[in-house]
C-alpha cells in the first residue's frame, strides 16, 4: 500500500495542472485540499477547501470534504449540515454513506451509525464501505470478535490490500492469540513489506517473548525518517528510544520528536497529522515523559496541559484517528496522580476501550507509577477475562464457517 503522504505528493501536481486548465473545477480543489492537508499545509488546504465550496456547494465530494474538516475539529457538530445535504444529493452512494457513518461515530451517535451502515448493506451487501464502517463500529463498542469478522471479510474482498491482515494481527494479539497474530502479520508483510501496523505487531510479539533487542530493532525501522508510519510513530518512538533514554541521551530523543512534530516545541498539540489524534496523543505524551525524565518539568506540564484540554473533544473509543483511548490514564500517571489515573483506567475499561489496549496498558512506559498496584492488576484481569470470552466467540465463528481458521491451531497467552 502506498502511504497517503506519497499519494498526496503525486496528486498535488496533477490537481494543480487540472486547475490551471479550469479553475472552476470543484473536484480539483477538493483533491488539492486533501493533498495539502496530508503534507501539513493546513493554510493551503483550507484555502483550497473554501474555493471548492464557493464553486459548487452541493457537489458530493465538496460536502464530504467539509464534513471531514469539521470531524477533525473541536466543533464536529458544524459538519451536520454538510452530512444532511450529502444525504439529500447522493443518498445511494455506499462511499458517501460510509463517510456519513464515520461522522456519526465522531459525534458518538453509534446507534445512528449502525443504521447508516445497515443502509449501505441494503444497497450493496458486498460493499467494502459496509465492511470498513462495521469494523469501525465494532471497535468503538469494544467488540474485537466482530472487528475480526469484518476485517477478514475485507481481506477476502480485497486480497491485495495489507491493511486488513495487519488489523487482524493486532486484534488477535489483543485477544491473546499469539499464533494467529503472527500468522496475520506475516500475511500483511508478504503483501506489503512496509506494512506499518503489521510491524508493530511483530515488535509487540518480540516484547511478549522478552526479546527486547529485536523489538527495538523493528521500532527503529518504523521511526526512521521516510518510513511508512500510518500513525505508528507514537508507538515506535518509546520502544526505539528506550536504550537512549536509559543512557540519559535526552537531547537526541527530544530533537527527534521536535523534527517530526515541531508544534510540540511550543507546547502545542499537533494538528497536521494525517492519522489524527490516534498519533497526536501518544507523541505528545511521549515527549512529555522524556521532558520529565530530563528534569524539564515546565515543558512537560505544558504538553500535559495541552493533552488535558484536548481529551474532552474526542470520543474515547472511536478508531480511524479520532479516539483518545487511554490518554487520560497516561496524563494522570505522568503527573503522579495515581488515584486519578486508576479511576480513568477503570472508566476506560468500563467503556469497553479495547482498541490497542495491550499496547497502551501493558507496554506503555508512561504507566510505571501505577503498574504494580492491586487496582491496576484487577482491571487488567477483567479485560483479560473479556478477551477470553471474545476469543471463544471467534472460535464459534470458525466452527460455523463465519471465519476461516488459520492453518495452525491457535493458542492463548500462557
Amino acid at each position: 500500500m502506498i502511504p497517503y503522504s506519497e499519494v498526496s505528493s503525486r496528486m498535488t501536481p496533477s490537481a494543480e495542472q487540472a486547475l490551471e486548465l479550469d479553475d472552476q473545477l470543484a473536484e480539483g480543489w477538493v483533491h488539492l485540499s486533501r493533498a495539502r492537508w496530508a503534507n501539513g499545509d493546513l493554510e493551503g488546504a483550507r484555502a483550497a477547501q473554501q474555493r471548492a465550496l464557493e464553486i459548487d456547494p452541493r457537489n458530493p465530494r465538496v460536502l464530504s470534504l467539509m464534513m471531514g474538516h469539521w470531524s477533525r475539529s473541536h466543533e464536529p457538530e458544524r459538519g451536520l449540515a454538510y452530512a444532511d445535504e450529502l444525504l439529500r444529493v447522493d443518498p445511494l452512494s455506499p462511499v458517501n454513506l460510509f463517510f456519513i457513518a464515520l461522522f456519526e461515530g465522531r459525534l458518538g451517535r453509534f446507534d445512528k451509525m449502525e443504521r447508516t451502515l445497515d443502509r449501505i448493506r441494503s444497497i450493496d451487501p458486498k460493499s467494502t464501505s459496509y465492511l470498513w464502517g462495521s469494523w469501525t463500529l465494532a471497535i468503538s463498542r469494544g467488540d474485537l470478535a466482530g472487528a475480526i469478522k469484518f476485517a477478514e471479510g475485507y481481506a477476502k474482498a480485497d486480497p491485495a490490500d495489507s491493511e486488513a491482515p495487519a488489523l487482524l494481527a493486532m486484534h488477535y494479539f489483543e485477544l491473546g492469540d499469539v499464533i494467529a497474530a503472527k500468522y496475520w502479520s506475516e500475511v500483511a508483510l508478504k503483501l506489503d513489506p512496509r506494512a506499518a501496523w503489521a510491524k508493530v505487531v511483530v515488535a509487540l510479539l518480540h516484547l511478549y517473548r522478552d526479546e527486547e533487542a529485536k523489538a527495538i530493532e523493528v521500532a527503529r525501522e518504523l521511526s526512521r525518517p521516510g518510513a511508512l508510519a500510518r500513525g505508528t510513530k507514537g508507538v515506535a518512538l518509546p520502544i526505539a528510544d528506550a536504550p537512549k533514554l536509559a543512557a540519559g541521551h535526552y537531547d537526541e530523543i527530544i530533537g527527534r520528536y521536535l523534527t517530526d512534530y515541531p508544534e510540540l516545541g511550543d507546547g502545542k498539540f499537533p494538528t497536521n497529522i494525517s492519522t489524527g489524534v490516534e498519533e497526536a496523543f501518544p507523541v505528545t505524551l511521549g515527549l512529555a515523559s522524556v521532558y520529565l525524565q530530563a528534569g524539564e518539568k515546565a515543558k512537560a506540564e505544558k504538553l500535559l496541559s495541552a493533552v488535558e484540554s484536548e481529551i474532552p473533544h474526542w470520543p474515547q473509543t472511536l478508531a480511524w484517528g479520532w479516539g483518545s483511548g487511554f490518554a487520560d490514564v497516561d496524563l494522570h500517571a505522568l503527573r503522579g496522580e495515581k488515584e486519578q489515573a486508576l479511576a480513568a483506567l477503570r472508566e476506560g475499561a468500563a467503556n469497553r476501550t479495547r482498541y490497542l489496549w495491550r499496547l497502551r496498558l501493558l507496554y506503555n512506559p508512561n504507566l510505571e507509577s501505577i503498574r504494580n498496584t492491586p487496582e491496576f492488576a484487577n482491571i487488567i484481569a477483567e479485560i483479560e477475562a473479556d478477551m477470553a470470552e471474545q476469543l471463544v466467540l471467534v472460535r464459534e465463528m470458525e466452527r460455523n464457517g463465519e471465519l476461516e481458521p488459520i492453518p495452525k491451531a491457535s493458542a492463548r497467552f500462557q
